[in-house]
């Protein structure tokens, strides 16, 4: 009866980790594509605003 119980309790808890990391894993593809988003927007506004010279020396 002990060792039901604790497999439920198991069982319960990889569940609650699961769906935690299920979760975190969402947030995280949100930001990703939202930083994604936003570093090529930053690209196309350098490029069209900046002549090269002036690109290269930021890198410096």
């Amino acid at each position: 009866m002990k060792r039901q119980y604790a497999e439920d309790e198991d069982k319960k808890s990889m569940s609650v980790l699961k769906t935690q990391h299920e979760q975190e894993m969402a947030e995280l593809y949100s930001k990703i594509g939202k930083l994604t988003t936003q570093l090529d927007w930053l690209k196309k506004k350098v490029a069209s605003t900046r002549t090269k010279s002036e690109r290269m020396q930021w890198i410096e």
